[in-house]
Formats: C-alpha cells, sequence, structure tokens
C-alpha cells in the first residue's frame, strides 16, 4: 500500500505526466516524454517482474547534485499493469496542459 496517501501520489503522478522526464546520460542531460520508456524490473521473489515508466522524478537531480552521478533516470510503476496502461494513455492523449492543472 501507499500508506493512506495513494490520492496524493495519483495527483502528483498526473501532474508529472504533463511535463518531460529529465534524465542524465553520462553527464548529459535529455528530455524523454512521460511514460514514454518502458523497463521491467525484477524486484524479488515475492512481487516478481513489474513495469516501469519514465517519470520526472526529482530524485533525478538530487542524485546527479548530490552524489555525482553521470547516468541517471527514474522510473515510475504501479500494479496491477492496467493502471499502467491508463498513464500511458493520459501521457499520449490528453494536452499538456490540462495535465499540469
Amino acid at each position: 500500500g501507499s500508506g493512506g496517501v495513494g490520492e496524493t501520489i495519483l495527483a502528483t503522478s498526473v501532474l508529472l505526466l504533463g511535463e518531460p522526464a529529465a534524465q542524465f546520460v553520462e553527464g548529459q542531460r535529455r528530455d524523454v516524454g512521460a511514460y514514454s520508456e518502458r523497463n521491467v524490473v525484477e524486484f524479488g521473489q515475492k512481487v516478481g517482474k513489474r513495469e516501469c515508466f519514465s517519470l520526472n522524478l526529482p530524485e533525478v537531480f538530487t542524485s546527479r547534485e548530490a552524489l555525482g552521478v553521470e547516468t541517471v533516470s527514474a522510473y515510475f510503476g504501479t500494479s496491477p499493469g492496467v493502471w499502467n496502461l491508463a498513464m500511458r494513455m493520459m501521457a499520449d492523449l490528453l494536452p499538456r496542459d490540462l495535465l499540469r492543472s
């Protein structure tokens, strides 16, 4: 669970769909579309494999500045996967201004 803050996480996630996801690759910043890059991550025996998608999270900048990490990106996902599909569709179909408001 999300510790009772699920509505806040969902609202924040929708806002983040309205902006490109910042990444750093070998020290160079590049922006990709929100929820545009899919990774499948193994979370261990209890959880298994889950989809994660690019999202503009502040940890990218924090890791770069505080730790001097040259290559860093952030991904977000939820389970069941149908919610990832819904997020992807919102990112692709809804106007950016609507997502940011």
